[in-house]
C-alpha cells in the first residue's frame, strides 16, 4: 500500500505540467446492458491461462478449507457480478433519463438501434440476455471469490511470516484478482469513446489482464508441476494441452507469412520494399525525398485509415497536412481539429484558380506538392498546369512529380 501510494503521488507530481493540456476521447462511463460475452468466446481468449490458474486456485482453496468459508465463497462469487449488474442498471437509468430529457428523439433512435420498440420490451430483452448468457461473469465472480478467500487466509494474524510460499502467494493472488476485475468490468460498463461501443474498453482491459494472468499462470503451472500422484499427472496433461495448441500458431503463422520461407522479396527488415514492386515510381520518389529533402510540409492525397494513403509522410522526414482522417479522429476524440483540411487539400489539387491555391498553400505552410498516381485517381482531374507555371518542379519520373512552393512566387 505504501509503495502504491508513493508511486501514485510521485507519478502525479512528475506529470503535473502535462495534465492541464491533456485531452482524451474517453468521456465517462456508460452501462453495457445486453449481449454479455459468450463463455465459449471467453475461453477461446483466455483458456491457456485460465486452466493453470483455476487448477491452482481450487487446490489451494481445498487444502486450506475451513468451516464457514462456503458462505464467503457464495457471497463473493454471486455478489460481485450481481453488484456490478445493479450498478450498470442504475447507471443506465441515470444516463437514459438525462438523455431523454435532453433529446427525446435521439433517445428513441437509440432504442431502435438496440432493436427494441419501447422501454418495456427493452427491459424484457435485457433480462433474457443477462439471465441466459452471464456465465462469463459468474465464472469470473467465483474466480475473484476463490482468490479473495485465499488472500484473506494469507493475512498474518500476529505471527511472523516465514514461509516463502506465504510471502509470494499474496502477490500472485493480486495478479489474479486485478486481471479478473479488468475482464469482468466490460461485462457491465465501458468507457465512452467515439465508437460508443465497449470494443476499445475490452481491447485495453483484456490486454492488461493477459499480462497479469500470464504472470500468475506461470507461477501456477510451476506450483502444479511440483505435485505428485496420478490425479496430478492427469492435471498436468490437461493444463499443458491448450498451451501446446497455442504454440501451433507461431509456427504456422511464420510459415504462412513467409510463404513457406520463400518471401516475394529477399529477406529484409525494410518495410518499404513492397512499394518497390507494387508502386516503383512512388518508391523512387520516396527514396529521393529521403535523401534530398530534410524538412518541410508536403501536400499529398488524403484517404482511409490503414491504407496506402499518407505514403510520403510515413516513409520520409516530411510531414503532411492531414494523414488518415478516421484514425486522427479516433485518437483525438473527434474531427474538430481537422477543420476543413481534407476539403482544402482537394481544392489545392483540383482548382484552376492559382490565387486560391496559393492562399491554401500559405495557410498550411506547405513547401512541396506531391502529384502521383494516387493523387490523380483521387482528385480527378488534377489541374497541374498551375503548378507547372507558379511552382518549381524539383523531381520527376514516369508517374510522379514533386513541386516546390515558395510563398514569394
Amino acid at each position: 500500500f505504501v509503495t502504491t501510494l508513493g508511486v501514485v503521488v510521485l507519478g502525479f507530481l512528475f506529470y503535473l505540467p502535462w495534465y492541464p493540456s491533456f485531452s482524451s476521447q474517453a468521456g465517462g462511463i456508460l452501462p453495457h446492458l445486453m449481449m454479455p460475452t459468450r463463455f465459449i468466446h471467453f475461453l477461446v481468449m483466455f483458456l491457456v491461462l485460465l486452466l493453470p490458474l483455476c487448477v491452482w486456485l481450487i487446490d489451494v482453496v481445498r487444502r486450506g478449507w475451513q468451516k464457514g468459508e462456503l458462505k464467503k465463497l457464495l457471497v463473493i462469487g454471486f455478489g460481485v457480478p450481481i453488484g456490478l449488474l445493479v450498478f450498470s442498471w442504475l447507471l443506465a437509468i441515470v444516463v437514459g433519463w438525462s438523455q431523454y430529457r435532453l433529446d427525446p428523439i435521439l433517445f428513441e433512435g437509440l432504442m431502435r438501434a438496440l432493436g427494441v420498440a419501447d422501454i418495456s420490451s427493452g427491459l424484457n430483452a435485457l433480462l433474457i440476455s443477462r439471465f441466459t448468457g452471464s456465465w462469463t461473469a459468474l465464472f469470473l465472480g467465483f474466480m475473484i471469490a476463490a482468490a479473495t478467500l485465499i488472500l484473506l487466509r494469507s493475512i498474518p494474524r500476529g505471527e511472523k511470516v516465514t514461509s516463502e510460499i506465504e510471502t509470494i502467494r499474496p502477490f500472485i493472488l493480486f495478479l489474479i484478482l486485478i486481471g479478473a476485475l479488468l475482464v469482468i468490468a466490460p461485462e457491465f460498463v465501458y468507457l465512452k469513446d467515439q465508437f460508443m461501443l465497449r470494443m476499445n474498453t475490452i481491447f485495453k482491459f483484456y490486454f492488461a489482464a493477459w499480462i497479469l494472468w500470464g504472470l500468475g499462470a506461470a507461477y501456477a503451472l510451476y506450483a502444479i508441476w511440483q505435485r505428485r500422484g496420478r490425479i496430478w499427472n492427469m492435471a498436468k496433461v490437461i493444463v499443458v494441452i491448450p498451451l501446446c495448441l497455442g504454440l501451433v500458431y507461431p509456427i504456422l503463422s511464420t510459415w504462412t507469412k513467409t510463404s513457406g520461407f520463400q518471401p516475394p522479396f529477399e529477406p529484409t527488415l525494410d518495410g518499404t520494399v513492397y512499394i518497390s514492386t507494387q508502386n516503383p515510381d512512388d518508391y523512387e520518389a520516396i527514396q529521393w525525398v529521403s535523401n534530398n529533402l530534410d524538412d518541410g510540409i508536403i501536400a499529398e492525397a488524403i484517404g482511409g485509415s490503414y491504407t496506402y494513403y499518407g505514403r510520403i509522410s510515413v516513409h520520409t522526414p516530411l510531414t503532411t497536412v492531414l494523414g488518415w482522417p478516421g484514425h486522427e479522429s479516433q485518437w483525438r476524440g473527434g474531427a474538430k481539429e481537422q477543420g476543413s483540411r481534407e476539403h482544402d487539400i482537394r481544392t489545392i489539387y483540383m482548382t484552376r484558380d492559382w490565387s486560391q491555391t496559393k492562399d491554401l498553400l500559405e495557410k498550411y505552410e506547405i513547401d512541396y506538392i506531391m502529384v502521383g498516381g494516387l493523387e490523380r485517381s483521387l482528385y480527378n482531374p488534377v489541374f497541374e498546369a498551375k503548378f507547372d507555371r507558379f511552382t518549381e518542379l524539383i523531381y520527376e519520373n514516369d508517374q510522379v512529380r514533386i513541386y516546390q512552393f515558395r510563398s514569394d512566387t
